[in-house]
């Protein structure tokens, strides 16, 4: 599983496209014939605590690219009050384990290395923003969670996707 560097941006633009469109309800949006399938990781949430994703599975995936939309923090964010999001990866979908190999990221720089936060939201130039990067995974589940360090008195709104190119059955 691993992207090339034309793709990456081509997955980023197309799940910023579709996952604008696709409705706050949906489960999910596969498109079998153009092998692709965008997928909820987090659905449009409002909290002040920890987050945890919807478990994805990576079965014939080729490549995945998320999306993580943070939306604007009522509270005072510092460095002791703040919102980081971590992708997990699983073997068997029960135990995990923070992704922390920069080498596998594509267009992000993890935050914090040891801990795997891909996104720190620790100020007001980090909240309000769309996120996006890709994942070259080495099993076949991940999850993401946004988690919420310190004491948040007010909500934040927050949401994130996964866009999946399926390999391709068959050839030319």
């Amino acid at each position: 599983m691993k992207l090339n560097k034309l793709t990456a941006p081509i997955l980023l633009i197309m799940a910023l496209i579709v996952v604008l469109v696709l409705p706050p309800d949906a489960k999910a949006f596969k498109d079998d014939f153009n092998n692709y399938s965008i997928l909820p990781c987090i659905m449009a949430d409002s909290s002040r605590a920890t987050v945890v994703g919807n478990t994805i599975d990576l079965t014939n995936a080729q490549s995945c690219t998320f999306t993580i939309n943070q939306g604007g923090v009522l509270g005072t964010l510092s460095a002791s009050v703040y919102i980081n999001w971590v992708l997990w990866e699983s073997t068997d979908g029960t135990t995990w384990t923070a992704c922390t190999n920069q080498a596998r990221y594509i267009g992000r720089t993890l935050a914090t290395a040891d801990s795997g936060a891909i996104v720190l939201i620790n100020g007001a130039a980090e909240d309000s923003l769309t996120y996006n990067f890709g994942f070259n995974p080495r099993y076949r589940y991940l999850r993401l969670t946004a988690n919420f360090v310190g004491s948040h008195d007010d909500i934040t709104t927050l949401s994130a996707s996964v866009f999946m190119l399926k390999k391709v059955r068959g050839g030319f």
